[in-house]
């Protein structure tokens, strides 16, 4: 009956040594997260700005200018948003590099080159 206090020992929780405790992603990852959601909201604020003109400046039926909106935002998100576009780039970018180096740092430990 005891068995909930032996499976999980004191000071250890499941969050620990997960993503979220990762001191050397943790910053960038988040920072990560957060411009690409400023990026998304940016996009969707753009096709909901499209919609609204075309559905009630030019009287185009509501899933008609919706999918216009879609396909028209799309080009219109590079030129416009550049610089969030570029910086969402940037980061990703060196996430990926962050989690390559320590992809290959894994391998060599695995493969006990590690001293070498």
């Amino acid at each position: 009956m005891d068995n909930s206090s032996a499976d999980q020992p004191s000071g250890t929780g499941p969050t620990q040594g997960g993503p979220a405790a990762d001191p050397a992603g943790g910053g960038r990852s988040a920072s990560l997260a957060s411009q690409l959601v400023i990026y998304t909201v940016m996009r969707l604020g753009l096709v909901a700005v499209i919609t609204v003109v075309l559905t009630f400046v030019l009287q185009i039926p509501l899933i008609v200018s919706l999918l216009l909106a879609i396909i028209m935002q799309m080009p219109l998100s590079m030129i416009l948003f550049n610089g969030q576009r570029r910086r969402v780039t940037d980061l990703i970018n060196v996430r990926s590099a962050v989690r390559r180096s320590q992809r290959d740092s894994l391998r060599q430990a695995l493969r006990g080159d590690e001293g070498q």
